[in-house]
């Protein structure tokens, strides 16, 4: 029997991971059999060239319910999978099973439950950052650890021992040259344990050793070290101050020795770093910079050194203006039980300080796998982690007809009880007025709305804020005085927010704020020597600014 159907749209779900929408021809021919058993090879075969080109391939018999699959055969023929996909309460294995996600926004089909237990892995965004105001001359900066050589050229054999001083770190040791190099190797000296400070006074570290390391370090264009590590060996401790190297075996006849420290980002063991980003504004055409970000691997007690990424920007091509620099897009797995992260930073003229604002970061991810039992409760019962178990409690429910929170027998928030946030957009803000968040303080003097104020350290009153002062400019809480009061009255004052000024303020439009004279705030940043610059958010038009103000302060020298 033929049945003519007019089809237009029909939905396949495609395992694994894929959801798809497949459009079929209006007035094309399905043959479904004589008693419902699917379209055959042989059918479609007998059909015209242009009826297989429409049509899809389906098993002599179907499970109902299962969900349909691709063979991988001819791309036109499918297939029971052995998941379900039903809406019933009772029957199927899988009943009440949804779909979860991966972690990436694909589709695991593997299921989580309606009640029951099951997990699911999920990729959490991480990020390192560092910010340097203004670099500091003959500085190098090394970030979220480093490597630093303590001793080179040195020689270890059974009785010729090494003595060596480090910082509070791992030790690296590179071996350049040997005549036996398999043996064991043991460092003796105060540990520290990195979690909880504790030191172990004579406390040794024992290292399998093999062979001599690879050493393709090298200098860049600007005479930096770039580190290239292979086959070298690394403690398994962190160690403090002198320690020794002994040997009873090996006979190493040129090795280098390294402190080390890097990031581990917390000893988790699956993270995947994926991004590079650094910012920094140049005050000068002389400034050059390069800067590297390394991977420490750790096999064992072998280790390797390796950049993952780098910037750089020759004087010949520095401008005074901001930059940023292109974002490294990339996928580096890093095991923080052992391995880690560190940059290094060269900002040049090493004698100069022409870098301001300077940002980076490192981005990546941590993958976390999120399990949960999920137990039947009421439907007005608040679900919470009850021993590792998703559970109802009778006595803190929610009731949506009404917006009730409930906790025992006290209905603690319904609809009546929530207040309206309101949104203020900053141009229509009236004068004299405010929309942030505010705290009542007491007046030290006679005060005027809009004046910029600080709490005195002498009686915990407000005064007006002054640059000449840094007492009344710098280690300070500063805020806007929101009413006019006398000394020794309570006053409302502005903590973070918006506020409006058109008889005293006077700013340029978009530029920092600053502490200026008087409590007045003002957008025209100082020069004089000895006066104190404080900023106190930016300006949105001639008489409306953001209140944030600033925790770091400056001297004009």
């Amino acid at each position: 029997m033929k049945t003519k159907f007019i089809l237009l749209l029909t939905l396949l779900i495609v395992l694994p991971g894929a959801i798809f929408f497949s459009p079929l021809t209006a007035n094309a021919w399905t043959d479904w059999g004589n008693s419902g058993e699917g379209v055959t090879q042989s059918a479609l075969d007998d059909s015209t060239a242009a009826l297989r080109d429409d049509l899809v391939a389906g098993p002599a018999s179907a499970t109902d319910e299962a969900l349909t699959i691709y063979d991988g055969i001819t791309g036109k023929i499918v297939k029971n999978s052995d998941s379900l996909l039903t809406t019933s309460s009772a029957g199927a294995a899988n009943s009440g099973d949804v779909p979860k996600l991966d972690g990436t926004g694909k589709i695991d089909i593997s299921m989580i439950p309606a009640t029951g237990s099951g997990s699911t892995t999920i990729n959490m965004p991480i990020e390192l950052t560092i910010f340097i105001q203004k670099n500091k001359k003959d500085n190098i900066d090394n970030v979220h650890g480093g490597i630093i050589s303590i001793q080179t050229a040195e020689t270890l054999s059974n009785g010729d021992d090494i003595t060596a001083t480090t910082g509070i770190t791992k030790v690296l040791f590179v071996v350049n040259a040997s005549s036996d190099s398999a043996g064991t190797i043991t460092i003796t000296g105060t540990s520290v344990n990195r979690r909880t400070g504790v030191e172990t006074p004579s406390d040794t570290d024992d290292i399998i050793v093999a062979n001599t390391s690879i050493d393709n370090s090298f200098n860049d264009a600007n005479g930096n070290t770039v580190h290239l590590f292979g086959q070298s060996y690394i403690t398994s401790k962190w160690f403090k101050g002198s320690f020794t190297v002994s040997t009873a075996d090996v006979n190493w006849t040129d090795v280098d020795i390294y402190q080390i420290a890097f990031e581990q980002f917390n000893d988790e063991p699956n993270i995947t770093l994926t991004g590079f980003d650094t910012t920094f504004n140049l005050t000068h055409t002389d400034a050059y910079y390069d800067e590297y970000l390394y991977k420490v691997g750790v096999v064992g007690s072998v280790a390797s050194i390796d950049t993952i990424f780098a910037h750089h920007l020759s004087a010949a091509d520095s401008e005074v203006r901001q930059y940023r620099m292109p974002l490294g897009n990339f996928s580096v797995t890093i095991d923080g039980s052992s391995e880690g992260v560190f940059q290094d930073i060269f900002l040049g003229p090493t004698t100069k300080e022409y870098f301001e604002s300077f940002t980076s970061k490192i981005w990546g991810t941590e993958q976390q796998e999120v399990s949960a039992t999920i137990v039947g409760g009421s439907d007005t019962e608040v679900q919470f982690n009850d021993s590792d178990t998703l559970s109802g409690d009778t006595g803190f429910t929610y009731v949506k007809a009404d917006s009730a929170l409930t906790v025992g027998s006290i209905t603690t928030i319904d609809s009546s009880s929530i207040p309206a946030i309101e949104l203020t957009a900053a141009g229509s803000i009236a004068d004299l007025s405010y929309a942030g968040t505010t705290t009542i303080l007491t007046a030290g003097y006679t005060t005027a709305i809009g004046d910029v104020v600080y709490l005195a350290v002498a009686d915990g009153r407000l005064e007006l804020t002054d640059k000449d002062v840094e007492a009344t400019t710098g280690d300070i809480g500063v805020y806007v005085a929101l009413e006019v009061g006398n000394d020794g009255d309570p006053i409302l004052c502005l903590i973070e927010g918006w506020m409006r000024d058109d008889s005293s303020y006077n700013f340029t439009v978009g530029a920092t704020v600053w502490i200026g004279d008087a409590g007045v705030p003002t957008t025209t940043e100082s020069t004089t020597t000895g006066d104190f610059l404080r900023a106190l958010g930016h300006a949105f038009n001639a008489d409306v600014f953001y209140f944030n103000p600033d925790y770091v302060w400056v001297e004009i020298p």
